[in-house]
């Protein structure tokens, strides 16, 4: 079996995550096995930048480019109800996990954790933190992250908030961008090779969500402000796009800019010295 310290992150606000999610610990310690080095799973918001394997820093602000301006995100957050470790369907695995007694509950081709977490994508952070999970040995090929709304008053019903400033016709403005989760929009599932994850093994599971593709096939400007179809706040200056916007133009913006974060995602099963 295998330990996992979730380095948690995609999407950031300061200082209150204790708050959303207190009283929701997780001791997922035991089964089966003697004890690891430990594994950690890191959801990490990037711009398909070359890093080495155990660079855990990410630049922030963190550059945001549609097709005419570069928002520049100071917090980005996601909120992800469940997450579902994926296993290979092989003969090993069943021998493997016939043998597991701890607590974690092993449904079908997956083995599942229940929120909510919220993630970090700026810092590598998640609350709550996931220390002391301990995963069944077995052969593993993937993620999937149900990620929806969360009704606490800091989420304010969003599954995905990312904040920030950017410069418009030499003028500096502050954006926010409220993202809810939609029927149509499945699990978000990432796959690789499979990998087998014993209790010597020192592992990462690397979700990297490309930046550079969040708003791909979208310009804010033309598309959105110069049309006035979304406004800048007329006291504050800020762009904030959420649900307070035409219901018809939210639900195109807010389908196709989550669709554009998750298709932006890439898993990476790494083994570590720590």
């Amino acid at each position: 079996m295998k330990r996992i310290t979730l380095l948690c992150c995609i999407l950031t606000a300061v200082g209150i995550y204790v708050l959303l999610y207190s009283g929701c610990s997780l001791d997922y310690a035991g089964g089966t096995g003697g004890g690891n080095p430990g594994t950690k799973v890191s959801i990490v918001a990037d711009t398909g930048a070359e890093r080495s394997k155990d660079n855990r820093e990410y630049d922030t602000p963190l550059p945001i480019q549609d097709e005419s301006l570069v928002l520049y995100a100071h917090s980005a957050q996601i909120v992800v109800q469940r997450i579902n470790f994926i296993l290979d369907d092989s003969e090993k695995n069943d021998s493997l996990l016939s043998t597991y007694t701890g607590p974690l509950t092993i449904l079908d081709d997956s083995v599942f954790l229940e929120g909510p977490f919220l993630f970090n994508a700026l810092n590598g952070s998640c609350e709550p933190p996931f220390d002391t999970v301990t995963l069944p040995e077995a052969k593993y090929k993937g993620l999937k992250l149900a990620i929806l709304n969360n009704d606490s008053a800091f989420m304010e019903g969003y599954s995905i908030l990312f904040s920030g400033d950017f410069v418009l016709d030499d003028e500096k403005h502050n954006f926010s961008i409220k993202l809810s989760n939609e029927d149509d929009i499945k699990p978000f599932l990432l796959e690789g090779p499979p990998v087998l994850i014993n209790e010597d093994d020192s592992t990462e599971f690397r979700v990297t969500l490309n930046a550079n593709h969040w708003l791909d096939y979208m310009d804010l400007k033309v598309d959105y402000l110069d049309d006035g179809t979304i406004t800048f706040d007329p006291i504050s200056g800020d762009l904030n796009i959420d649900k307070s916007v035409d219901a018809n133009i939210y639900k195109d913006f807010n389908k196709a800019v989550r669709l554009n974060i998750m298709k932006s995602g890439s898993l990476q099963i790494l083994f570590h010295q720590f």
